[in-house]
């Protein structure tokens, strides 16, 4: 299935400045949604941008916590959250600030599918007794 867009901004104040990230919508996937994923550049974002060839770097960004303290099922590691990109297995994330770098076996570069990359998610469900698991991207950005 496709990853859900949410909107939820609780005591977020409006965007007034465009560099601001207002956090109004994000991917969100749980542990009770098995394989999720979600295909980019997509079939409307190639009618209205010039898609040119893409290296195939792919970073994600997890959605800010307020003040730098998430909620304990809220998963943003390779333990606890499993991807691919096109069929190769995500091993590491290289962390930079609230984004990661994805990686694999071989490195940073995955392959393309007709310069098509085919995100998938899995929130890895939690012990007995601890909080469920989820996770929310904020955004996919391909180089």
């Amino acid at each position: 299935d496709g990853m859900r867009i949410v909107k939820d901004d609780p005591g977020q104040p409006p965007c007034e400045v465009l560099t601001f990230i207002d956090y109004k919508d994000y991917f969100y996937s749980n542990e009770k949604d098995g394989w999720t994923h979600l295909t980019i550049p997509n079939d409307s974002e190639k009618k209205y941008v010039d898609i040119t060839p893409y290296k195939g770097m792919v970073v994600i960004c997890f959605i800010k916590c307020d003040w730098n303290k998430c909620d304990d099922g809220d998963v943003r590691n390779t333990t606890s959250l499993q991807m691919k990109v096109n069929d190769v297995d995500v091993v590491d994330f290289t962390p930079i600030n609230q984004c990661a770098i994805l990686k694999h076996q071989k490195g940073y570069v995955f392959p393309s599918s007709n310069n098509k990359y085919k995100i998938e998610v899995f929130v890895v469900p939690a012990e007995m007794g601890q909080p469920k698991h989820y996770t929310r991207i904020t955004s996919m950005i391909l180089f």
